[in-house]
Protein backbone atom coordinates (compact mmCIF):
# COMPACT_ATOMS: atom_id res chain seq x y z
CA UNK A 1 0.00 0.00 0.00
CA UNK A 2 1.04 3.70 -0.52
CA UNK A 3 -0.39 7.30 0.00
CA UNK A 4 0.43 10.16 -1.89
CA UNK A 5 -0.13 13.44 -1.09
CA UNK A 6 -0.80 16.63 -2.95
CA UNK A 7 -0.33 20.13 -2.12
CA UNK A 8 -2.11 23.60 -3.17
CA UNK A 9 0.15 24.20 -5.96
CA UNK A 10 -0.22 20.64 -7.41
CA UNK A 11 3.02 19.09 -6.41
CA UNK A 12 2.92 15.40 -5.22
CA UNK A 13 4.59 12.86 -3.47
CA UNK A 14 4.34 8.97 -3.18
CA UNK A 15 5.29 7.33 0.46
CA UNK A 16 6.81 4.62 0.48
CA UNK A 17 5.04 1.23 0.07
CA UNK A 18 3.64 -0.56 3.46
CA UNK A 19 3.24 -4.48 3.12
CA UNK A 20 0.41 -6.35 4.61
CA UNK A 21 -1.41 -9.65 4.72
CA UNK A 22 -5.02 -10.05 4.89
CA UNK A 23 -5.91 -13.09 6.32
CA UNK A 24 -8.88 -14.78 5.58
CA UNK A 25 -11.57 -15.33 8.32
CA UNK A 26 -11.96 -18.49 9.90
CA UNK A 27 -15.01 -20.69 8.08
CA UNK A 28 -16.39 -22.48 11.22
CA UNK A 29 -16.37 -26.22 10.89
CA UNK A 30 -19.16 -28.42 9.52
CA UNK A 31 -20.81 -31.32 11.97
CA UNK A 32 -23.78 -33.82 11.79
CA UNK A 33 -25.15 -36.20 13.62
CA UNK A 34 -25.52 -39.37 11.99
CA UNK A 35 -26.33 -42.05 14.79
CA UNK A 36 -28.53 -42.62 16.20
CA UNK A 37 -31.57 -41.07 14.12
CA UNK A 38 -34.53 -39.06 14.68
CA UNK A 39 -37.45 -40.83 16.68
CA UNK A 40 -35.19 -43.91 17.48
CA UNK A 41 -36.35 -45.97 20.67
CA UNK A 42 -34.13 -47.79 22.83
CA UNK A 43 -34.86 -49.69 26.11
CA UNK A 44 -33.33 -48.31 29.54
CA UNK A 45 -29.22 -50.28 29.53
CA UNK A 46 -29.15 -50.93 25.94
CA UNK A 47 -25.87 -49.47 24.15
CA UNK A 48 -26.67 -46.03 22.24
CA UNK A 49 -24.17 -45.18 19.73
CA UNK A 50 -23.37 -41.48 18.78
CA UNK A 51 -21.62 -40.86 15.61
CA UNK A 52 -20.66 -37.95 13.93
CA UNK A 53 -19.33 -36.37 10.99
CA UNK A 54 -17.09 -33.47 10.79
CA UNK A 55 -15.42 -31.39 8.90
CA UNK A 56 -13.46 -28.05 8.31
CA UNK A 57 -13.02 -26.36 5.09
CA UNK A 58 -10.03 -24.03 6.11
CA UNK A 59 -8.44 -26.50 9.21
CA UNK A 60 -8.77 -29.36 10.64
CA UNK A 61 -11.09 -30.78 13.10
CA UNK A 62 -9.44 -30.59 16.78
CA UNK A 63 -12.78 -32.57 18.46
CA UNK A 64 -16.37 -33.18 17.97
CA UNK A 65 -17.98 -33.40 21.32
CA UNK A 66 -21.36 -34.82 21.86
CA UNK A 67 -24.65 -33.30 24.23
CA UNK A 68 -27.75 -34.82 25.80
CA UNK A 69 -29.00 -31.59 26.00
CA UNK A 70 -26.90 -29.15 28.20
CA UNK A 71 -24.67 -32.09 29.08
CA UNK A 72 -21.36 -33.10 27.75
CA UNK A 73 -21.51 -36.76 27.59
CA UNK A 74 -18.28 -37.30 25.66
CA UNK A 75 -15.69 -36.01 23.52
CA UNK A 76 -13.80 -37.69 20.32
CA UNK A 77 -10.65 -35.75 19.16
CA UNK A 78 -10.10 -38.04 16.32
CA UNK A 79 -12.21 -39.72 13.80
CA UNK A 80 -14.45 -41.79 13.91
CA UNK A 81 -16.80 -39.62 16.10
CA UNK A 82 -18.11 -41.94 18.12
CA UNK A 83 -18.86 -42.89 21.53
CA UNK A 84 -21.27 -45.80 23.15
CA UNK A 85 -23.41 -45.41 26.16
CA UNK A 86 -25.45 -47.53 27.77
CA UNK A 87 -26.40 -45.32 30.92
CA UNK A 88 -29.34 -43.47 29.30
CA UNK A 89 -31.94 -42.74 31.87
CA UNK A 90 -35.64 -43.36 30.80
CA UNK A 91 -37.51 -40.39 28.46
CA UNK A 92 -36.81 -38.12 26.24
CA UNK A 93 -32.73 -37.01 25.17
CA UNK A 94 -32.02 -33.85 22.49
CA UNK A 95 -28.88 -34.98 21.51
CA UNK A 96 -26.65 -33.04 19.33
CA UNK A 97 -22.85 -33.15 18.20
CA UNK A 98 -20.78 -29.76 18.25
CA UNK A 99 -17.41 -29.88 16.40
CA UNK A 100 -14.69 -27.92 17.30
CA UNK A 101 -11.87 -26.33 14.70
CA UNK A 102 -7.85 -26.03 14.86
CA UNK A 103 -8.52 -22.13 15.13
CA UNK A 104 -11.30 -22.41 17.43
CA UNK A 105 -14.60 -21.77 15.53
CA UNK A 106 -17.65 -23.82 16.85
CA UNK A 107 -20.55 -25.79 15.18
CA UNK A 108 -23.32 -27.84 16.43
CA UNK A 109 -25.23 -30.05 14.54
CA UNK A 110 -29.14 -30.16 13.68
CA UNK A 111 -30.96 -31.93 17.49
CA UNK A 112 -31.77 -35.43 17.26
CA UNK A 113 -34.88 -36.94 19.65
CA UNK A 114 -34.69 -39.89 21.06
CA UNK A 115 -36.83 -41.83 23.34
CA UNK A 116 -35.43 -44.55 26.16
CA UNK A 117 -37.94 -47.00 27.55
CA UNK A 118 -38.06 -48.83 30.83
CA UNK A 119 -36.46 -51.91 30.91
CA UNK A 120 -39.05 -54.59 30.77
CA UNK A 121 -38.51 -57.86 32.97
CA UNK A 122 -37.94 -61.32 31.74
CA UNK A 123 -40.87 -63.54 32.13
CA UNK A 124 -42.14 -66.92 31.09
CA UNK A 125 -45.77 -68.89 30.87
CA UNK A 126 -45.66 -72.51 29.72
CA UNK A 127 -47.68 -72.46 26.78
CA UNK A 128 -48.03 -76.43 26.22
CA UNK A 129 -49.11 -78.69 28.18
CA UNK A 130 -51.69 -77.25 30.18
CA UNK A 131 -51.84 -77.98 33.55
CA UNK A 132 -53.63 -81.11 34.42
CA UNK A 133 -53.32 -82.73 31.29
CA UNK A 134 -53.16 -86.19 31.02
CA UNK A 135 -50.85 -88.27 28.82
CA UNK A 136 -50.66 -92.03 28.07
CA UNK A 137 -47.11 -93.47 28.82
CA UNK A 138 -44.86 -93.55 25.62
CA UNK A 139 -47.16 -90.83 24.38
CA UNK A 140 -45.09 -87.73 22.85
CA UNK A 141 -45.82 -84.95 24.83
CA UNK A 142 -44.91 -81.29 23.30
CA UNK A 143 -44.09 -78.63 25.85
CA UNK A 144 -43.93 -74.76 24.30
CA UNK A 145 -43.62 -71.81 26.54
CA UNK A 146 -44.31 -68.14 25.97
CA UNK A 147 -41.81 -65.38 26.83
CA UNK A 148 -41.14 -61.65 27.16
CA UNK A 149 -38.57 -59.69 27.55
CA UNK A 150 -36.32 -55.90 26.94
CA UNK A 151 -34.06 -58.25 25.39
CA UNK A 152 -33.88 -61.33 22.92
CA UNK A 153 -34.16 -64.72 24.29
CA UNK A 154 -31.74 -66.97 24.01
CA UNK A 155 -32.69 -70.61 25.65
CA UNK A 156 -35.88 -71.74 27.43
CA UNK A 157 -35.28 -74.78 29.90
CA UNK A 158 -37.51 -76.75 30.76
CA UNK A 159 -37.58 -79.09 33.74
CA UNK A 160 -39.26 -81.67 36.10
CA UNK A 161 -39.74 -80.66 39.64
CA UNK A 162 -35.74 -79.44 39.70
CA UNK A 163 -34.14 -81.97 36.84
CA UNK A 164 -33.91 -80.04 33.44
CA UNK A 165 -34.78 -82.68 30.51
CA UNK A 166 -34.83 -80.25 27.58
CA UNK A 167 -33.42 -77.09 26.66
CA UNK A 168 -34.26 -74.99 23.42
CA UNK A 169 -31.85 -72.24 21.77
CA UNK A 170 -33.56 -69.70 20.07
Amino acid sequence: LTARAVDNAGATTTSTPVTINVIPANVPPTVVLTSPSNDSQFTAGQAVTFSASAADSDGTISRVDFFDGATLIGTRSAAPYSISLSSLSTGSHTLTARAVDNAGATTTSAPVTITVNPAVPLTIVPTSPSNNDQFSAGQAITFTASTTGSNPITKVEFFDGAVLFMTETV
